[in-house]
């Protein structure tokens, strides 16, 4: 009896011992794939690296009104990618890699606090053949450091000035802003041409307020008034000219009756009568007693008129070649004369071949610019 129990405790034993081996040999296998992961998992850990560790961020623009910037230490990334590696195939790899990446995010107008999204974008294809396992593509940050913007007075740089002579002046705006984002922006008047004397212009800048904050500045106004209270007028009667002006142009008149007399590409005397015969006698031609006959002033152009006003010289002289002479007559045409900002009284002066007419007939130059012209203008005979 005896030795039956003690052969069925042995059989029970024998039983458990069966039922306990295969649970350890389960439990040594599961440690062995524990530390299997654990150094497939430090050997990943240490071949992988947390690519934000090298990128830094900054914001341009105004507080609600920044975008990010990105900067990548690629220098600093490819060294702690290259480690003690001397192959030149993973050197080269890890260059590629690193050169790849692009660090970007596509929010806009931040302010202090926002919370936005990173994305990280690389050529993975890169990464077996330099060891490397960068993974990581998106990732949150949230915004700090934005300046609070700096505030200006975006006309104190604009310099506005108006050119001409009333009614027919023109604006013309200069930006002589020194930054190099607010030298770029471009400014617009309401009112171009045909300005007048008291007349006000309004200049507003073509960036609107936004776009100009998201380059870091905020502006008091877009927009600035300027009179034109510095221009010249036209003259509008014998009152505003200044003999003295006027003796001077005779003068000039006088010297260039003798210069172009003198000019031997074409003939005065054929010039000024039509008469073929002189094209056949001396090209040397000289003026002598050159004498002012009268002068003019056509003033408030009307009736589509070409000019506010004109002011025409008419003059005698002797024209001389070697074989003949005639008493020939020159008509000096100013137009536009002006009292300037400092209420000076001006002529604009042109005396060239296209200014002077001639004849040897006075009253055709008197009746063709002059009579002809009193619809046009009010006609005043200056005395001498």
């Amino acid at each position: 009896m005896k030795e039956f129990i003690s052969k069925k405790r042995e059989n029970k034993d024998l039983k458990e011992m069966k039922r306990v081996v295969p649970g350890k040999v389960i439990a040594l296998v599961f440690i062995a794939l524990i530390a299997v992961v654990m150094i497939i998992g430090f050997i990943i850990y240490n071949n992988r690296f947390d690519v934000r560790d090298y990128i830094s961020v900054s914001y341009v623009g105004a507080n609600d009104y920044a975008s990010p910037e990105f900067s990548l230490d690629k220098e600093g990334l490819k060294n702690a990618l290259i480690g003690d590696k001397t192959d030149a195939n993973v050197l080269s790899a890890i260059n590629s890699l690193v050169n790849s990446i692009e660090v970007s995010s596509e929010a806009t107008d931040l302010s202090n606090g926002d919370k936005i999204e990173v994305y990280i974008n690389y050529d993975s294809s890169y990464e077996d053949a330099a060891g490397v396992k960068l993974n990581l593509t998106k990732y949150s940050l949230r915004v700090d450091g934005i300046s609070s913007g700096t505030k200006i007075s975006l006309f104190d740089n604009i310099e506005v000035t108006f050119q001409g002579i009333s009614p027919e002046a023109t604006v013309l705006i200069t930006n002589n802003a020194s930054d190099e984002y607010l030298q770029s922006l471009t400014f617009t008047a309401d009112k171009t041409t045909n300005i007048s004397f008291g007349d006000t212009v309004i200049v507003s800048c073509d960036q609107n307020y936004e776009d100009i904050a998201r380059h870091g500045y905020l502006v008091d106004s877009l927009e600035a008034s300027y009179t034109a209270d510095k221009l010249g007028e036209y003259i509008n009667g014998v009152e505003d000219i200044d003999i003295s002006v006027i003796n001077e142009i005779v003068e000039e008149a006088k010297s260039a009756i003798t210069t172009e007399t003198n000019d031997t590409t074409f003939r005065m005397l054929y010039k000024a009568s039509g008469n073929k015969d002189y094209l056949k006698q001396a090209n040397t031609e000289t003026a002598t007693d050159i004498t002012l006959v009268s002068k003019y002033l056509l003033a408030n152009g009307t009736n589509g008129s070409d000019y506010n006003n004109v002011i025409i010289l008419l003059f005698s002289a002797k024209i001389s070649n070697q074989e003949s002479s005639e008493t020939v007559y020159f008509a000096f045409s100013y137009y536009n004369s002006y009292i300037s900002v400092d209420n000076q009284f001006d002529v604009v002066r042109n005396l060239s071949t296209e200014n002077y007419e001639v004849s040897t007939n006075l009253d055709s130059l008197v009746n063709s610019l002059i009579n002809s012209q009193k619809e046009r203008y009010t006609v005043y005979e200056l005395s001498n």
